[in-house]
């Protein structure tokens, strides 16, 4: 009987060690708390191809390749129905900035 109760404490004693080490290890950093907010800079698409209205709330950046498959996917499936209820109404601007990430064949394309 002293035995069961001895057993039960060291129980109850380790799982209010865990549950301490675990409120512990979820608090906020000070690191995390003086954290810069957010920013709402827009990236810089001087010289590229942009559609939609220039002052639109949103501005939607696509960073592609003309000879990513993806890439081709992407517009032929999200593109139209990005372009139909947000870039034709003015919800967004919308801009691609070609990066060449498949060698000499995305220079050439």
């Amino acid at each position: 009987m002293k035995q069961n109760k001895l057993l039960v404490i060291a129980t109850l004693l380790a799982v209010a060690l865990v549950a301490v080490v675990v409120v512990l290890m979820n608090q906020p950093t000070e690191q995390a708390e003086t954290a810069a907010p957010a920013t709402t800079e827009h990236v810089s698409t001087e010289g590229q191809p942009t559609l939609g209205d220039a002052d639109a709330p949103v501005s939607v950046v696509e960073f592609g390749d003309y000879k990513c498959p993806s890439c081709k996917q992407w517009g032929e499936t999200v593109y139209p129905k990005l372009e139909e209820d947000y870039i034709d109404t003015g919800k967004i601007s919308f801009s691609y900035i070609n990066v060449l990430f498949h060698g000499q064949e995305s220079i050439l394309a």
